[in-house]
């Protein structure tokens, strides 16, 4: 018997902007930390908040990671699902959850609807 996946990301919530075709979506995950690849900057191990910019074309909603951004809001040694429910009910009220969101939006030229 196969053990269920465990996900390491939840969406929060998806902001509305003044372009109908596109939404910040908010989600908190785990990230393994490590060395970045495109970066070279060395990412410590634990939970983020992320920012995306989400396109919506006929019905499919894509992103790109340059025009998002993501903010390490606790180091962590290892995955705990509880600790990632913890964070998701209380991330709202984290002081970088709405700069994160205005930075996103400054940076695509955008503005909450």
């Amino acid at each position: 018997m196969t053990m269920p996946k465990i996900p390491r990301n939840i969406r929060i919530e998806s902001v509305p902007t003044n372009d109908p075709e596109k939404t910040i979506t908010t989600e908190i995950y785990f990230d393994e930390g490590g060395r970045s690849i495109l970066s070279g900057d060395y990412k410590p191990r634990g939970y983020r908040l992320a920012a995306k910019l989400t396109k919506q074309s006929g019905g499919l909603a894509t992103y790109t990671p340059t025009d998002s951004g993501c903010a390490l809001i606790e180091e962590a040694t290892r995955f705990s699902p509880k600790k990632l429910g913890e964070l998701a009910k209380t991330i709202k009220s984290h002081p970088r959850y709405r700069p994160l969101i205005q930075t996103t939006l400054a940076k695509n030229n955008l503005q909450l609807a």
